[in-house]
């Protein structure tokens, strides 16, 4: 399992960076332009691509740079590769250590077209500590110096006085040198076959990443043969439909338009069991056809279903969404039909909701990728709400761009080390996604009364001193609803309130507050529905602004609520019962609190 990966000079990275990996969906948000593509990019290097000249910081080409991906190895699937090699070898010199309660190893490339492995243990206090490789090479000095025990010749004497000092690949080449008994020789023979230079990692489990980017990667009408090496949906196809691509080559270049046309007339039943289960909405007549075009030397995909008969449509003519699945199918298609059974997979998606209406969008996030690819790693990218799990608020990494791209591994991270916190851009999914959240999890009786507050920072901050001033009884059927954003208070107070439902309003008492109040009662002051619109200052009515901030205490607001951030508020919530608030603070919600109870219970 991919735990983390550590970044340094790619692209828009400068300064080191690392971004945790959930164990099964990770969720990356920001703003166009913040780095997001660019992580992606970077996780996918390690395939074991080296980082180009071209994909270091634009300031920084002369400087190191890395990507490392650390890998944690469960107990029990350590004693299933090691069990493994025992059955295959016959010297187990590179079997994993065991003695831990799980191991970890890291793999890093750089640009110098070189790959790293290193193994580690967590101690006690959480950290990584670097297992030195030696211990596989002296299983293998301890071994050679016990089938050598019995020579006793001059050159024998002399490895086992240098070879402390030799590694695998030197003992390998000395043993090979020395003149021996017959017996002896078939088991140094027999043992320098399983040398293997770092063979403890070809044990390790091996991991492919395969990357999905919905603004390039949907399969257009057309593909150049000469480009296909890069389209893996359209060899992908070739490969479903059987057709060998060295073959197809050899016709394309020598003109042979009897053997293109026996190749093209197959029809590729491209929908499998799979991708019908993925995209419900394709019909059961629905075929792929493939044409080659010997004047550009070029492959053409049609489609054919039961609205078509016997008439071919070009892919460009069918729906995004569905260029969007099929694609997705096409890049996925060696994970999906389990072409590699030893390969752990890891998928990269950018932006995978972009062609989908918001229903598909929950439908990918929670049936696809939370079931139907419980298997396997999954990393995306979005601006959604309708892809941000609000029950896993663990799941989401929050990227912004100042000078660089900074990673963020949780929103509470997020609030207490970025300098510029700007909820409407950068968490604008994470926030909307907690605003549907709560407002689709409420249900509502006809006995509770409602109050639409202006967005989820209220319902955090109430529920929260609600709590603290061990108020739950009183409030045990009053529901706070967030309307989203003041302007829109008014239209939830609205619905509520013509749906039957005893409705309040409470906003603060400022420009957008008596907004509020002038859309509900159309200026009239002395409209009944005056009486439902309730502000912060109910204690004290003032004529000066006030917010719900101002029951705070100066203090308390400078420490706990600056900047104005929801984040900030969320974690308010979260801690309500390890926070000390001054006594004003306390004293201030206490009354309004009282005093709001009364007024709507009246």
């Amino acid at each position: 399992m991919l735990i983390k990966v550590v970044i340094k000079n790619f692209l828009s990275i400068k300064d080191e960076q690392t971004i945790k990996i959930n164990k099964d969906v990770t969720s990356i948000i920001g703003k166009n332009e913040s780095g997001k593509s660019t992580l992606l990019k970077a996780i996918n290097k390690l395939n074991g691509n080296s980082i180009l000249r071209t994909e270091k910081n634009v300031s920084l080409k002369d400087e190191e740079c890395y990507i490392t991906g650390f890998f944690y190895i469960t107990k029990e699937e350590l004693k299933k590769i090691n069990k493994k090699n025992e059955q295959e070898t016959n010297y187990s010199f590179y079997k994993l250590p065991e003695e831990y309660e799980g191991l970890y190893f890291s793999k890093k490339v750089n640009d110098t077209n070189s790959t790293y492995f290193n193994l580690y243990y967590m101690d006690q206090d959480k950290k990584l500590i670097v297992i030195d490789s030696s211990i596989f090479t002296n299983r293998i000095k301890k071994e050679v110096k016990n089938i050598l025990k019995e020579e006793k010749t001059e050159q024998v004497n002399t490895l086992n006085k240098e070879i402390d000092k030799l590694n695998e690949q030197q003992i390998k080449e000395r043993i090979s040198m020395l003149t021996l008994s017959e017996e002896t020789k078939q088991k140094i023979t027999a043992l320098s076959a399983e040398i293997k230079k770092n063979g403890w990692i070809e044990l390790l489990p091996k991991y492919k990443f395969i990357s999905f980017n919905s603004f390039s990667d949907v399969l257009k009408d057309n593909v150049l043969f000469s480009e296909l090496d890069s389209n893996q949906q359209a060899k992908n196809i070739l490969s479903i439909a059987k057709i060998d691509i060295e073959k197809l080559g050899k016709a394309f270049d020598e003109d042979d338009e009897q053997e293109l046309e026996d190749m093209q007339t197959k029809y590729i039943d491209i929908v499998s069991k799979k991708f019908k289960e993925i995209f419900q909405q394709t019909d059961e007549n629905f075929k792929l056809k493939t044409r080659f075009g010997t004047s550009k030397k070029e492959i053409i995909f049609l489609t054919q279903d039961k609205t078509s008969g016997n008439n071919s449509i070009n892919l460009s003519q069918r729906s995004d969404g569905f260029k969007w699945y099929l694609s997705l199918y096409l890049t996925l298609y060696d994970y999906l039909n389990k072409i590699d059974e030893e390969t752990n997979y890891i998928l990269l998606l950018d932006e995978p909701n972009l062609y989908l209406h918001p229903g598909a969008q929950n439908n990918l996030l929670y049936n696809v990728f939370y079931k139907e690819f419980s298997d396997v790693q999954i990393i995306y990218t979005t601006h959604s709400p309708y892809m941000i799990n609000t029950d896993n608020s663990f799941s989401i990494r929050i990227i912004e761009k100042d000078q660089q791209t900074k990673i963020f591994n949780s929103s509470r991270e997020y609030a207490e080390k970025s300098k510029k916190l700007k909820d409407v851009d950068t968490l604008s999914p994470l926030l909307t996604a907690l605003e549907l959240h709560i407002s689709n999890s409420i249900t509502i009786n006809t006995q509770d009364i409602i109050v639409a507050v202006e967005g989820i920072q209220d319902v955090y901050i109430l529920k929260a001193m609600i709590h603290k001033n061990k108020l739950e009884k009183n409030y045990k059927n009053i529901k706070f609803i967030s309307g989203m954003s003041a302007e829109k208070v008014p239209f939830m107070f609205s619905y509520l309130y013509g749906m039957g439902y005893n409705t309040y309003c409470l906003v603060d008492n400022d420009k957008s507050g008596r907004k509020v109040a002038e859309i509900i009662t159309n200026s009239d002051k002395s409209d009944e529905l005056a009486n439902r619109i309730i502000t912060y200052d109910l204690v004290s009515p003032s004529d000066q602004d006030f917010l719900l901030e101002n029951l705070f205490s100066k203090k308390d607001k400078k420490e706990y609520i600056e900047p104005k951030s929801t984040v900030l508020y969320k974690k308010i919530y979260d801690d309500i019962d390890h926070i000390d608030f001054e006594k004003e603070t306390l004293d201030n919600f206490t009354v309004f609190l009282e005093e709001l109870y009364k007024y709507i219970s009246k």
